[in-house]
């Protein structure tokens, strides 16, 4: 995926268009679709931890940090190494997953798998930039 880009128009959410991407996730050998929000801010990308546990992934057992989320407070994230799809594209990407995600959505952050993400307001799309992706991360 060096140097290419995959881009994705902005979706109607909660009456606004905003920057979100269907992306594949597969938990449990078993491929799922998300619609992530990308926040090219944010240092990690998160899934709702009850998405994972309804489909039977036990994110718990992944390695626990703390991330400082949009009202600077800290929640507990639980990071994970899965197979990610973003268009035709399949990564190992380092995940977080989180009970504690106050939003009505996933987020993908700069850390999905050392793909830039950036979010045009003017244009209304996301682009996934592939320049700086590493198979061996």
């Amino acid at each position: 995926m060096n140097g290419e880009r995959v881009v994705f128009r902005y979706k109607s959410m909660l009456g606004q268009l905003s920057p979100t991407a269907t992306l594949g996730l597969c938990l449990n050998e078993t491929w799922r679709r998300i619609d992530a929000y990308v926040d090219s801010g944010a240092a990690y990308s998160i899934v709702h931890g009850d998405f994972a546990r309804d489909v039977g992934f036990e994110f718990d057992r992944g390695e626990q940090i703390l991330v400082k989320v949009g009202d600077g407070s800290l929640i507990p994230v639980f990071l994970h190494r899965v197979p990610l799809q973003i268009g035709p594209h399949r990564i190992t990407a380092r995940m977080g997953f989180s009970t504690h995600l106050g939003i009505g959505f996933h987020r993908s952050g700069d850390r999905c798998g050392r793909m830039r993400s950036a979010a045009g307001r003017r244009t209304d799309v996301c682009r996934f930039h592939g320049s700086l992706f590493r198979p061996d991360i």
